[in-house]
């Protein structure tokens, strides 16, 4: 069976919480089926054990890892409700996926042995891994898998919508079988919906407990949530890569206040700063902090303002959204961001990347254009303007970034009041129950190379993140469809690039920013952690060390 290079090329940057789904109505692609795939993983338990035992003489061994987080964590050990970027961050301390990814974007296996794709016969087989346990005592095995599958779709996630069953041939091997072919179910399956959680615990606790004592698989064991402080692991004496994990433990702690986060990093109290923003990464810099930056391979976090498109109000009108656009200076605002912070940056008017294979070189993002803004409001009704809402978190750069927008449609007659709105609010809005509102929301989402891996959760009428804020139009229903049920690499760009450019300049149903790597100090004792090194969410607790 044959790899396809397309496949591989596919997997690149598709490293979201939120990827693929495979919902939507049925398209039929017109090429024919690509042969059947299988994928190995070179990293076998015994292979890791051995690398971990050869490079033991040239590691310590001991010392808890201090992390501080800005943000409030509310979910934690349920993995099938959404989770936050930091949120997932924590959980990936002790809990496992089915699959990781290496840092040229591939999928690899990790609580799998491998994996076979055939889109002939509508399958995916997974291979597990023996021998491992979850931190309860319950073994790891299919019937654990199917049931963290089963578990993602109750939960009203749609990424495995395009499931008809699954098929358990014996306890570490399962067969997907589906309704119709999903080229993103490797990914939907073995990395989105393949996070393990113990079944047995939940099935004995309930949920709500398994929220508030995660038990997976991982290199550290949950021990201790205080809430809006800290939550605590402790390693993992039975894990199953031998020698691993280095660390005793790790600490997340919970700062809220940016003057008490510099404070506690710059006395040692913690060892990690995460995610500062322009100011912290200014106060760390002039103190001699070196901030960790890296282009990540998907891209980072992708900055943009979400319209409320199905508002009675001006928002609910295409041609308002653009004068919205055309007014906002975006360079000047995005060269403001790359002076002051300590991240990669890349200005950008799509989803993800600019120089990525669906990437739309002919998309035009509405450029600045202030004369143009009032000739939109004209054809809006509002040739005098209007009123509106910009809502914002309290992290990063967010208040900066949305004063100078707002100074921008003042300039045309547009009235913006900026209004500070925390998480839970941000998560009702944007959720499957969010209300409408009168204006725009500066948020983030992740950046993807393949399109379908967010837009799926959001253009498609049973989405589930801002589905209630975007029109769900019939020609972009249609392009996700085509672009996630092809079954040809050239099917799949033609169709991502026509999706991004009817998105963003038929619809102007979202203005992006731009794409960002996320920042991260450390003290310079911290090695191989692999924290941003990928994306926002994936690390490598049970490799990482600190040097005396």
């Amino acid at each position: 069976m044959k790899v396809k290079k397309w496949v591989a090329l596919l997997l690149a940057g598709t490293m979201a919480l939120s990827a693929a789904g495979c919902g939507g109505t049925k398209d039929t692609a017109s090429s024919s089926a690509d042969e059947s795939r299988v994928t190995e993983t070179a990293a076998n338990a015994g292979e890791n054990s051995q690398a971990a035992e050869t490079n033991a003489e040239n590691r310590n061994y001991g010392g808890t890892l201090k992390i501080g987080l800005q943000n409030a964590i509310v979910h934690l050990g349920y993995v099938h409700t959404g989770l936050g970027t930091s949120e997932a961050m924590i959980l990936d301390t002790c809990c496992e996926h089915l699959c990781r990814y290496a840092e040229d974007g591939t999928l690899t296996p990790w609580l799998c042995t491998a994996y076979e794709e055939d889109p002939d016969n509508l399958t995916l087989t997974v291979h597990l891994r023996e021998g491992i346990k979850f931190h309860d005592g319950s073994d790891f095995n299919a019937e654990a898998v199917v049931w963290n599958w089963q578990e993602w779709t109750n939960a009203g996630n749609i990424e495995l919508n395009c499931v008809d069953n699954y098929e358990i041939i014996d306890d570490y091997t399962v067969v997907v079988h589906l309704s119709e072919w999903s080229n993103n179910i490797a990914t939907s399956c073995l990395y989105t919906a393949g996070i393990m959680v113990s079944a047995e615990y939940a099935k004995a606790n309930g949920t709500d407990a398994l929220d508030k004592n995660p038990v997976g698989t991982g290199a550290f064991k949950f021990e201790e949530w205080v809430v809006d402080e800290k939550i605590v692991f402790k390693a993992n004496e039975d894990y199953w890569i031998e020698g691993l994990p280095y660390l005793d433990g790790i600490e997340f702690a919970i700062i809220p206040d940016e003057a008490a986060q510099i404070s506690a990093f710059q006395t040692g109290e913690i060892d990690v700063l995460l995610n500062c923003n322009s100011d912290a990464s200014r106060t760390l810099k002039e103190a001699g902090f070196t901030p960790e930056a890296k282009s990540l391979i998907s891209g980072g976090m992708s900055f943009m303002f979400w319209f409320s498109c199905q508002d009675d109000g001006p928002m609910g009108n295409v041609d308002a959204r653009r004068a919205v656009c055309s007014a906002i200076d975006k360079d000047a605002i995005v060269n403001y961001i790359k002076e002051n912070s300590g991240a990669v940056i890349e200005r950008t008017a799509q989803w993800g990347p600019n120089d990525v294979w669906s990437a739309n070189p002919d998309l035009k993002g509405y450029p600045y254009d202030p004369e143009a803004a009032r000739e939109y409001l004209k054809a809006a009704g509002y040739p005098d303007g209007f009123d509106m809402i910009i809502y914002y978190g309290n992290g990063g750069d967010d208040e900066e970034i949305c004063s100078l927008a707002q100074s921008y449609l003042a300039e045309v007659g547009i009235n913006a009041k900026l209004e500070l709105i925390d998480s839970t609010i941000t998560n009702e809005l944007s959720g499957i129950n969010g209300e409408s509102f009168n204006g725009m929301i500066f948020s983030a989402g992740r950046a993807e190379v393949d399109l379908t891996t967010y837009y799926n959760r959001t253009f498609l009428p049973d989405g589930v993140r801002w589905v209630n804020q975007v029109t769900h139009e019939e020609d972009i229903v249609e392009l996700i469809n085509l672009a996630t049920t092809c079954k040809t690499f050239e099917e799949k760009e033609k169709y991502c690039q026509e999706l991004s450019k009817t998105v963003i300049d038929d619809y102007c149903e979202l203005m992006p920013l731009y794409i960002s790597s996320d920042t991260i100090f450390t003290h310079g004792n911290l090695v191989d952690h692999g924290i941003y090194q990928i994306n926002a969410i994936i690390w490598t607790p049970e490799s990482a060390y600190l040097t005396r």
